[in-house]
């Protein structure tokens, strides 16, 4: 193709099969490198885009909405492994997008992108259907969760929880 004149739209994604879940490194590649690159290079400005057949589509972030917080997309540019025994510590650097600073003292919170295992686990923990919708109501304006605005389970266990954690005994429902 490139023979042709099309040029490369995103970096080549990889998995191999014998070591790793392929399923999970194909979603990680398409939501963090293929998308963002489709949306940065066709839709810059993020207005809805029409089609000749008539549909709209019109691409949001919803974790900032429903966070009420300013969200925004870092991407790790590089980690590196702090401790040789005893419980694992890493620095990891991030690149802030564009227009956004980070000072000493500030708060820089990482919400996670759980792999599809973890998530299926967590759904037939708590008997849920992957479409299941819930409302979470709550009186502490503290917690990184979506309340008062209905989510699917997917959704919630997939990009508002952390689920490759123990948790804690402070973690109260």
């Amino acid at each position: 193709m490139q023979r042709g004149g099309a040029q490369r739209l995103a970096s080549l994604g990889t998995a191999d099969a014998g070591s790793s879940d392929i399923f999970s490194d194909f979603e990680a590649w398409e939501e963090n490198i293929l998308w963002p690159t489709v949306i940065k290079k066709f839709n810059p400005d993020h207005t809805p885009v029409s089609s000749p057949s008539g549909f709209q589509v019109s691409i949001s972030h919803p974790r900032s909405i429903t966070l009420h917080q300013n969200v925004a997309e870092g991407i790790v540019t590089r980690t590196s492994t702090l401790t040789k025994a005893g419980p694992l510590k890493k620095n990891i650097e991030i690149r802030l997008p564009v227009g956004m600073t980070y000072n000493t003292g500030d708060y820089l919170t990482v919400l996670p992108l759980n792999p599809q295992r973890s998530v299926q686990r967590a759904l037939a923990a708590f008997r849920l259907a992957k479409d299941s919708v819930l409302e979470i109501k709550s009186t502490s304006s503290s917690m990184s969760l979506p309340l008062t605005t209905p989510i699917s389970a997917a959704d919630l266990f997939g990009s508002y929880v952390e689920l490759t954690q123990t948790a804690t005994p402070g973690v109260r429902f």
